[in-house]
């Protein structure tokens, strides 16, 4: 089969465009395109045609969201309807296949619920595939049926195996090293599956016959204690299952609400507010008890204060009247301490002198009249209460300055709590948002450890299931006494033998055919290299480069990786029954010189036996090239070009 026309409609960088292949004396097309423009387009568009597959967007967030063209859908009015397509036309010689994936998108409004929860305007709304069989009278036959578009594109190249007919120059390089079922789709290529079908096929009777044969009372025991742990385990693998994928979805969920919400949780900050609240309710109960025990103290020591200045004024009319500076002792502390040879008041012993002078004291007071002695006894009672009112003074001070420190707080709070509360009147339409992150949050540990304690206890129930297994196939062994029975398990077990032995010969003789073919391949690409001799591939189908007994594999160049690659992708196409075509992308970007002509060559003799549609960059297709490409006709490459408008990418002659 080849292709004979692909039809883009809004595909990414296409907005609207057709490529037709027509066929002369070889079927080589050449498109030329500059990086950025839609090479990478051009490829992923037939993949996401046949298999709704991008490899090249797979993986990229920024570019996986829509397909449809970036600025159609900007110039899209809301509510728009907008369709992507692409409309790839093979044939085979007498019908026509028409392949056709079509997505219908509606453009929302920004205002709009889907842009608010997705972020962008581009919605999904349907999805066809369709595919119309054309013969050779013109009759038509469209199938919309996707089990059927996908069986027809099987006939064409199979999805399995559809990396061995498309290529990027990438890829090509880092073929060996990075395609880990290169054995697997040489096996489909290789149309052996047959027998992997029918040895799984004979391994499935020979476990029916071995269930089939008679048990005695002891084996029977063992299996009935295998199936009770059998149950268990399938029972505990399906809480298993189940559970993984509720903490995965959860996952899911909760990573979406992570990235799309960059605020903070709703509730929590209504739970700061309320504690807030609370503070401020506590603070006042606060200040109302300190206002109250001012007020109290204020009313206790109001007759002090309102005392204080005649208090000041009698002091000031005792000054007056005193005579001279004397301070009264009453004469009997005096007298208790001479007799006591102590002072009474600070129990400092007295010496003689210290006598003799309380002795002059006391003849001193003796002739003081009794009202000055009166005026000094007032004089240090009125000092006391003002002495009493400084304190009283401390204490009100004091609690006024706590007052004014409460007063703050609540001021500092309230503002604290207002701003909580506009944090909270801007987000409140996502409270069930951010309440649902809040809950993932913590629900999704529970649910990891859940679902690894389950895998744990399955793992342990797994060991002892097998163990009882084990026993039961030893006791059956010894109680196999039906010579019947135990000549088809042999026969079977034989049989499965050969099929395995036909199938790895069979492989192995595909691997040496491919192994051949592309070091014949590899020569013709560049004839001579001077790192190593040969190339031999492994039975999983690893690459091994060797210089006479030397490995050196990791010692090839980039651009000998990429063409052993293609070497290998052409040896495998030799050898399978798919006609189908090869694009490569870049196929020129890492040879140059003589190796460059030599591809060139090869691409241009393979596609006389089958479709090659080569994409290249304008300074990959020199006149070497050229000249090789023309040699038996002249070949007219297809261009893809920026339009002017900056809208689409054209598809017209070079």
């Amino acid at each position: 089969m080849r292709i004979e026309k692909i039809e883009f409609q809004n595909f990414r960088k296409f907005i609207e465009g057709s490529i037709e292949f027509p066929k002369k004396d070889t079927d080589l097309h050449v498109i030329i395109a500059e990086n950025g423009v839609g090479k990478t387009t051009f490829l992923n568009a037939i993949t996401w045609c046949l298999y709704d597959l991008e490899p090249k967007i797979e993986g990229n967030e920024e570019e996986s969201y829509t397909i449809l063209n970036s600025k159609i859908s900007k110039k899209a009015k809301d509510n728009d309807e907008i369709p992507v397509s692409v409309i790839i036309t093979v044939s085979n010689g007498k019908d026509k296949l028409k392949f056709e994936h079509e997505n219908i998108f509606k453009i929302n409004s920004v205002n709009s619920e889907y842009y608010q929860n997705n972020g962008f305007r581009e919605e999904l709304i349907d999805e066809n595939f369709v595919v119309t069989v054309t013969d050779e009278k013109g009759n038509s036959d469209p199938i919309s049926d996707r089990d059927e578009f996908d069986n027809f594109v099987s006939s064409f190249i199979p999805k399995d195996i559809q990396e061995f007919f498309f290529f990027d120059s990438e890829r090509l390089e880092n073929y060996f090293f990075t395609n880990s079922n290169i054995e697997e789709q040489t096996e489909k290529l290789s149309h052996i599956k047959i027998l992997s079908t029918m040895k799984n096929r004979i391994s499935t009777i020979i476990g029916e016959l071995d269930d089939s044969i008679e048990k005695d009372e002891k084996s029977e025991k063992c299996y009935n204690e295998y199936l009770e742990f059998k149950g268990q385990y399938d029972d505990m693998n399906d809480d298993l299952t189940e559970q993984e994928k509720e903490y995965q979805e959860l996952s899911l969920e909760y990573n979406d609400l992570v990235n799309r919400l960059k605020i903070p949780s709703v509730s929590k900050l209504e739970n700061e507010r309320d504690k807030k609240n609370e503070n401020i309710d506590k603070t006042n109960i606060k200040l109302d008890e300190k206002k109250y025990s001012l007020n109290d103290h204020v009313i206790l020591n109001s007759p002090k204060i309102f005392s204080k200045e005649a208090i000041e004024n009698c002091l000031k009319i005792i000054d007056e009247n005193k005579l001279g500076e004397t301070s009264y002792i009453d004469e009997k502390y005096l007298e208790s301490s001479i007799h006591e040879k102590k002072c009474i008041l600070c129990d400092t012993d007295l010496d003689e002198s210290l006598i003799e002078r309380i002795q002059e004291k006391i003849i001193q007071f003796y002739s003081i009249p009794p009202e000055i002695k009166r005026l000094n006894e007032f004089e240090n009672i009125f000092k006391q209460i003002l002495k009493s009112n400084d304190t009283y003074m401390d204490i009100d001070e004091d609690m006024e300055d706590t007052i004014t420190v409460l007063e703050d707080n609540i001021l500092e709070i309230e503002e604290a709590r207002d701003n909580l509360q506009n944090q909270i009147d801007k987000i409140i339409d996502k409270k069930d948002d951010t309440d649902r992150r809040d809950e993932l949050e913590e629900l999704i540990p529970i649910k990891k450890q859940e679902f690894l304690s389950t895998k744990s206890n399955l793992e342990k129930i797994k060991e002892e299931m097998d163990n009882k297994y084990e026993q039961y196939q030893k006791a059956l062994n010894k109680e196999l006494e039906s010579e019947e029975l135990k000549n088809k398990l042999k026969l079977l077990r034989d049989a499965k033998l050969v099929v395995q032995k036909t199938y790895d010969e069979i492989m192995a003789d595909t691997r040496k055919s491919i192994e051949k073919l592309t070091n014949d391949n590899f020569d013709s690409l560049i004839r001579k290299t001077e790192v190593f001799d040969r190339i031999e591939l492994d039975e999983n189908y690893h690459i091994k480069l060797y210089d006479g007994d030397r490995l050196v594999t990791f010692s090839a160049s980039a651009t000998e990786r990429q063409l052993i690659a293609l070497s290998f992708a052409l040896a495998v196409h030799s050898i399978s029954n798919y006609v189908a075509p090869l694009i490569v992308d870049n196929p020129f970007l890492r040879p140059s010189g003589k190796n460059r002509v030599n591809v060139a060559q090869s691409c241009f003799n393979l596609s006389k036996d089958r479709q090659m549609i080569l994409i290249l960059i304008e300074e990959e297709y020199t006149d070497n090239v050229k000249k090789v490409f023309n040699s038996e006709g002249e070949i007219k490459p297809q261009c893809f070009k920026e339009s002017e408008d900056e809208l689409e990418v054209k598809i017209g002659g070079c």
